[in-house]
């Protein structure tokens, strides 16, 4: 017996249940009704984190000291947020840290390194370029230089 001849005749059995019992064809019409089904699944919980409660490279550019004070009043939950958002865990090992210390330290970390990437190039403040490195940049030197 085909999958088509099956169907067709558990339904033709329904069908003729239905004229033999009325409380049968009662509890099938209020199976049938147009009222939404209820979920048996639960909701999937989204995988994306919320965002952080602040920018720690915006708090560290403005006061420095008040970044390690700002972090030890959030809660692991809010660090590991913050770590999420900024990419600062590469290997994915911080999610797992339970450490509220050990995440602010990676944090400040971070955010120093990030601050401080690029400084090999720039010239310290108050020091003027040599005359051989004007001569490479292609200005002049400084009077006096």
């Amino acid at each position: 017996m085909t999958l088509e001849k099956k169907l067709k005749a558990l339904l033709n059995e329904v069908l003729a249940e239905t004229e033999r019992n009325p409380a049968f064809r009662e509890r099938l019409s209020r199976l049938l009704e147009d009222q939404p089904l209820a979920s048996t699944r639960a909701s999937k919980r989204s995988a994306r984190r919320q965002p952080g409660k602040f920018d720690p490279m915006a708090v560290y550019r403005d006061h420095p000291q008040e970044l390690t004070a700002r972090l030890e009043a959030l809660t692991v939950d809010e660090l590991k947020d913050m770590v999420a958002e900024g990419g600062m865990d590469r290997t994915k090992l911080a999610m797992k840290w339970k450490d509220k210390e050990r995440l602010v330290e990676l944090i400040v970390n971070t955010v120093k390194s990030r601050d401080q990437k690029g400084d090999a190039f720039r010239a310290p403040i108050g020091r003027q370029p040599t005359d051989a490195q004007a001569k490479d940049n292609g200005s002049t030197p400084p009077e006096g230089a």
